[in-house]
């Protein structure tokens, strides 16, 4: 079976499951390939483990992106969980991210100017 269609059965199996289901099965993947899943929960919107990936789990890193993670099912809850910046990125409404990466940049240079 080639990585292609393996790929496609994942992305099948995990529409089927729970979100809860889904997200043990990426921490515990992720776990087991070495990422740091305590770091990536103690700071849920920061950078998380950022080590580089063995050529030999890439694999499983491309499957995890091309499932969108746990994003379809968070779509089927709205979203709620994410904040709204992230729905706009992950809608692809590139404007309204453009307005709220400037609102942030405006905000740093006014502490900058103190």
């Amino acid at each position: 079976m080639n990585d292609h269609h393996e790929s496609a059965l994942l992305q099948e199996s995990l529409l089927r499951m729970s979100l809860t289901d889904v997200n043990s099965y990426f921490r515990e993947n992720l776990h087991r390939l070495g990422t740091n899943v305590d770091q990536n929960d103690g700071d849920p919107l920061g950078d998380g483990d950022q080590s580089r990936v063995k050529r030999e789990d890439q694999q499983f890193y491309r499957d995890m992106f091309a499932a969108g993670g746990d994003i379809n099912h968070l779509a089927d809850v709205g979203l709620r969980p994410l904040s709204d910046f992230a729905k706009h990125c992950i809608s692809g409404q590139v404007e309204q991210v453009k307005q709220e990466l400037e609102r942030i940049a405006g905000k740093g240079k006014e502490n900058t100017a103190e």
